[in-house]
């Protein structure tokens, strides 16, 4: 069934954009009979349109492959404070120096089988936690990468670097100039204290 469609201008084509590819649909004005305009559309091509569909997709699975590495990494990441914590607060105190004996005891330590257990248990989930997030990382899409895509990159950050060495060496040379300036000053300071001794003495030795 064919939508009847305004065209831009009346008698011309129209071409209008499909919601899920960039695909012009074009379409033509007729005039029936009793003079008013009908819109005819053309049929959308079904292997453009099924190309478009394959990308949309892959776009979204790729979103989603993101979200899950985000939520591996952050799991990761909490199992990995998790265990620290539990290590910190239930471990017994050990002698790491006979010089330095154990004088204080852990209220809060666990029988060692237990702890070891435990332990064990936080490395395994930890191993399982990386392994899923290598998995997640082997689905993604690779990164094509040459010389000729990083080039303009790495001529941007040869410009920053210029800028930045001028405004270094201007910034060394500003500084001498100051340093400099201080010490005449500290020896204009030194000569007018010496002269004020000198003649204080003087007056002294007068009088």
């Amino acid at each position: 069934m064919s939508q009847a469609i305004p065209s831009t201008t009346a008698g011309h084509p129209a071409a209008l954009r499909h919601p899920l590819q960039n695909v012009a649909i074009h379409s033509s004005t007729t005039s029936s009979s009793n003079g008013q305009a009908n819109a005819v559309t053309g049929p959308v091509p079904p292997v453009v349109m099924a190309q478009q569909y394959a990308a949309l997709v892959e776009h979204i699975s790729n979103r989603d492959r993101i979200t899950v590495l985000q939520d591996q990494i952050e799991g990761f990441a909490t199992k990995l404070h998790d265990a620290t914590a539990y290590m910190n607060v239930r471990a017994a105190m050990a002698v790491v120096n006979p010089q330095f004996p154990v004088t204080r005891v852990n209220v809060n330590s666990e029988e060692e089988e237990t702890f070891k257990r435990n332990l064990d248990d936080f490395a395994r989930d930890i191993t399982q936690r990386t392994k899923d997030i290598c998995a997640v990382i082997d689905t993604l899409p690779p990164v094509l990468a040459t010389p000729e895509t990083f080039q303009p990159a790495f001529d941007r950050l040869d410009a920053e670097h210029g800028v930045a060495l001028d405004e270094l060496k201007q910034s060394i040379t500003v500084g001498e100039r100051m340093l400099e300036a201080i010490r005449r000053t500290e020896k204009a300071i030194l000569d007018a204290e010496l002269q004020f001794a000198q003649g204080h003495d003087a007056v002294v030795s007068v009088a």
